[in-house]
């Protein structure tokens, strides 16, 4: 609920942060600077493994749980990145900063993630269900529902 906040954490400390593109027609990259991003689990499903990367994207209404180890001593923006794939780019914006402090934490990046929980194997007497059809469309124009 702030515009541009500051997330002060140790070096060396491992961050949790979720986040959520709470758009409705905009992609978002985000990533900070001078820092890789390990994405943990996207829309509360846990990743079998932490992929690590530049940034993380997240589709409209898409949710993402990151793990980020602070670096050395600093602020660093947290961006909002070039978007370029709608109609219209969507510019690069600061929408907040890291700043790191000089008091040294060790932590590591988890070298596993829980996997989850197991489910029972859908059975084929639940997936034949006589008079449904399902029908999936594109609807594009000045006002799609």
């Amino acid at each position: 609920g702030q515009y541009r906040p500051t997330l002060t954490v140790s070096s060396g400390e491992v961050v949790r942060l979720r986040v959520i593109n709470a758009t409705v027609h905009t992609h978002v990259p985000l990533a900070i600077d001078g820092h890789q991003v390990g994405i943990a689990a996207l829309d509360g499903i846990t990743l079998p493994a932490l992929q690590i990367g530049p940034e993380v994207s997240l589709a409209v209404a898409n949710r993402a749980d990151i793990l980020v180890q602070a670096g050395a001593p600093g602020v660093y923006p947290i961006k909002k990145l070039l978007e370029t794939g709608g109609k219209e780019p969507d510019p690069e914006e600061i929408i907040g900063y890291m700043e790191v402090l000089a008091t040294t934490v060790s932590m590591a990046l988890p070298s596993g993630l829980p996997g989850p929980a197991g489910l029972p194997d859908i059975t084929a007497a639940e997936l034949n269900r006589p008079g449904r059809t399902i029908t999936f469309d594109l609807c594009e124009g000045p006002n799609p529902p």
